[in-house]
């Protein structure tokens, strides 16, 4: 039931819309929360009037949070109740469903519509304070209208991980063997190829990052695998799917004649790769932004700090 919008308004049709039994003992002043009226202060029947008109319908669940090493899947169904500005009623259902993004399904019993759509995407380094945390976030606004006006706008955020240094599912990692395998398939103490650069400092020494050569690269070694980190998070696409990972993983990049370790997030066009099974170095000509989220793993190996993903060169660690 739903409050007319003129005319007579009875006690009985308070409570039924309040979810009280229709004989309920009720007052004026004792629904005054149920339906929304001023907490204070004389009101009347005519008060009631419009009090589900243009009301924000009400939700729980709009806020979902992820955080690092975990995987989850996001199954949330809100239902919601209210007017539009001319008095009609309607029902809305939302359900977010797992994974890459979000999607949402409305129902209305009379005018209205629902949108949900992805308004931005933001990155924070961690251990910078917000209100939200940290790390990388999507930021969704829903916005509920009537036939001519919104009724409503409620907006949340999915915090993905502050793990930043991951590839994406199906990226291949070259095994000690010659062997590749996608990197969700490796596991603890798997042996892998790693590539070594004569003068190379080890992660644990401080500025290994700033660490650059003249030399692609010496030769290969093996490392194991000693930690594995399953995650979440928004990746940059190289070359059309050549090679791709978040924002902080450390690829050996040539620029300026002189090989270095640069962030995915600072590579530039122009840079370049190599590939030590065919000695190719290989130009970075594109570089795109993948909306959706990606479930991404990040492996640390020792004792060489590095390996091969899709043939490259990467490391093992954020640099700092």
């Amino acid at each position: 039931m739903t409050l007319p919008v003129s005319g007579s308004i009875s006690l009985t049709q308070i409570n039924t819309e309040s979810g009280r039994s229709a004989n309920a003992a009720a007052s004026l002043g004792g629904s005054r929360n149920l339906v929304g009226v001023p907490s204070t202060g004389p009101i009347a029947i005519s008060d009631f009037h419009g009090a589900y008109r243009n009301n924000a319908p009400t939700t729980s669940g709009a806020t979902f949070n992820y955080y690092s090493g975990r995987t989850k899947t996001w199954t949330i169904q809100l239902s919601s109740y209210a007017n539009d500005q001319d008095g009609n009623a309607m029902t809305y259902h939302y359900q977010a469903v797992s994974g890459n993004g979000f999607s949402v399904t409305a129902f209305s019993s009379s005018t209205g519509q629902i949108s949900c759509r992805l308004i931005a995407q933001a990155e924070y380094e961690p251990g910078e304070t917000h209100w939200f945390g940290h790390g990388q976030f999507s930021f969704y606004t829903v916005d509920v209208h009537g036939s001519t006006s919104p009724v409503s706008i409620m907006k949340f955020y999915i915090q993905y991980s502050e793990i930043n240094n991951c590839f994406p599912s199906g990226t291949l990692i070259t095994m000690s063997d010659g062997r590749q395998a996608p990197i969700e398939t490796i596991k603890l103490g798997d042996s892998l190829s790693a590539p070594y650069i004569e003068g190379m400092l080890d992660e644990s020494l401080d500025h290994w990052e700033a660490f650059t050569s003249k030399q692609a690269f010496t030769e290969m070694r093996q490392a194991n695998v000693v930690r594995i980190e399953p995650s979440e998070g928004f990746i940059l696409d190289f070359n059309d799917g050549l090679l791709a990972a978040t924002r902080e993983h450390p690829w050996w990049i040539q620029r300026d004649e002189i090989w270095r370790w640069i962030t995915v997030q600072d590579i530039e066009l122009g840079d370049k790769l190599y590939r030590p099974e065919d000695k190719a170095v290989i130009e970075i000509v594109s570089i795109d932004i993948v909306e959706d989220v990606s479930m991404t793993y990040s492996l640390d190996v020792e004792d060489i700090d590095t390996y091969l993903a899709n043939g490259f060169i990467v490391h093992n660690k954020d640099i700092p």
